[in-house]
């Protein structure tokens, strides 16, 4: 079994994918009980060499009776395809 199987069973993907502009990304999308659109939504992009599960990891036990709270795998990272684009790095950073 190769080294990228043995990891991918060990660690399925935790949430859904949705193709944006033909690339397959990967997201956990927690919708707390009682949640109602127009309450706030916290959405998290991981570090350079990291995945989504490092902010779930991080955040969703604190933060997930409040927020609906969105995770997403950056292209090239987790679960996410890495797409065409020779950069990958978004136009403008989150902050």
């Amino acid at each position: 079994m190769q080294r990228t199987s043995v990891a991918e069973a060990r660690f399925p993907p935790l949430g859904a994918t949705q193709t944006v502009d033909g690339v397959a990304l990967h997201y956990v999308d927690h919708v707390p009980p009682g949640w109602e659109a127009g309450d706030p939504v916290l959405v998290f992009v991981h570090g350079a060499s990291a995945n989504l599960r490092d902010p779930v990891a991080a955040f969703r036990p604190a933060l997930s009776a409040r927020y609906r709270l969105i995770f997403v795998d950056r292209p090239g990272h987790g679960y996410s395809q890495r797409g065409r684009a020779r950069r990958i790095a978004p136009p403008v950073r989150p902050r």
